[in-house]
């Protein structure tokens, strides 16, 4: 297994609990109009950011939802008429740029979003254009239901939003005029990139050490060992896996001392089987520089290990993807890779057809 650094925030943190600030109760306003919550109410989390409950509040901005399940990422949409008042400006002195339609992406546990954007030039020309951005908090799953942190989210769609001390209300509007000033760059609309999008999932995957794994994130589980030697410092073959919400199986076992979790893969019975799988999308070399028969095989089954390792402080940021080029049939592009969403260096990838399909053959750092 891959050895990063100990991270604070790993990437388990969006399944456990998540220490929060509450003050008096929370309150939302959009346009003036209330907007109810039952048992799921806004909070104040620790970096003193309000976290509301996703889909109510964005059905009350008439916000489209996508939950992406298998990656946990979050598309939000909405569709704007083309005489819509809020315009965006790349340059000041430049013409106005009104929004037709704009699309925000954000990862659970992550900092880190993209606002994709599409909007007519005051000469009638319409074009697309990406934004990145950086919060200063994470979006959260908390008892199964999405977490956002509301700024964010409303001013990406053209909303002002006050905060208003005395009612303990975010106060959102937009009826009025409002420029969004970003930099907004060009999208790459090579073909190629659309060719390459399940690869790169998949080397995202890998990078996040989840290798395309279905897991059953609620049950997990704790392992014994028959001794401190089978425990072998971690590397050993546990004796008795146990749920964590039972008791420690009666006997003379060694415990794990790191209390180390295992989940059950849904999708896949073996390493083997993994293995196998990538290999619809990644050379052995890739395969073997991030996949080392990294899951346990205990009784017919698959478990995913999770421990204070860090997972998450590196991630491969998808859409930062660029066509750099082709030689000799071979196809290059590169991608960002963060460390707690900071960028910590750029790799180069390169594909081959290989018996009609895409392979990612090599890495370039």
């Amino acid at each position: 297994m891959k050895k990063y650094i100990i991270a604070i925030f790993t990437f388990i943190i969006i399944f456990c609990c998540v220490n929060v600030v509450y003050a008096n109760q929370i309150g939302v306003e959009i346009n003036g109009s209330v907007v109810s919550f039952t048992d799921e109410v806004p909070f104040i989390d620790r970096n003193n950011r309000v976290l509301v409950p996703l889909r109510t509040v964005v059905d009350a901005m008439g916000i489209d939802v996508i939950w992406n399940e298998e990656a946990y990422q979050v598309a939000l949409s909405k569709k704007y008429q083309k005489e819509y008042k809020i315009a965006i400006y790349d340059d000041l002195e430049k013409e106005k740029k009104y929004i037709t339609y704009c699309q925000v992406t954000f990862s659970l546990g992550s900092k880190s979003y993209w606002t994709d954007m599409e909007y007519l030039i005051d000469n009638g020309v319409t074009e697309k254009g990406q934004w990145y951005g950086r919060m200063n908090t994470i979006p959260i799953l908390k008892k199964d239901k999405v977490y956002v942190p509301i700024t964010y989210i409303a001013e990406e769609f053209g909303y002002t939003v006050n905060w208003n001390e005395k009612t303990n209300t975010v106060e959102i509007n937009d009826k009025n005029d409002v420029s969004i000033i970003h930099k907004l760059k060009e999208i790459q609309n090579n073909p190629f990139l659309e060719e390459i999008k399940k690869n790169i999932e998949v080397y995202c995957s890998c990078v996040l050490e989840m290798f395309c794994a279905d897991v059953e994130w609620k049950e997990h589980y704790f392992a014994v060992y028959e001794s401190e030697k089978a425990y072998d410092n971690g590397s050993g073959l546990p004796a008795v896996l146990y749920a964590f919400d039972s008791e420690m199986p009666k006997g003379s076992y060694f415990e794990d001392p790191t209390k180390c979790d295992y989940y059950k893969v849904n999708n896949f019975k073996t390493n083997n089987d993994v293995r196998q799988y990538l290999k619809k999308y990644l050379s052995d070399s890739v395969i073997e520089n991030w996949f080392d028969n990294d899951f346990l095989e205990y009784n017919g089954n698959l478990y995913m290990r999770r421990g204070a390792r860090g997972y998450g402080a590196l991630i491969c940021e998808a859409h930062s993807m660029k066509f750099a080029g082709e030689k000799y049939g071979k196809y290059y592009v590169t991608v960002d890779f963060l460390l707690f969403d900071e960028l910590e260096y750029t790799v180069t990838l390169e594909f081959e057809n290989i018996d009609g399909n895409w392979i990612l053959t090599k890495e370039y750092k």
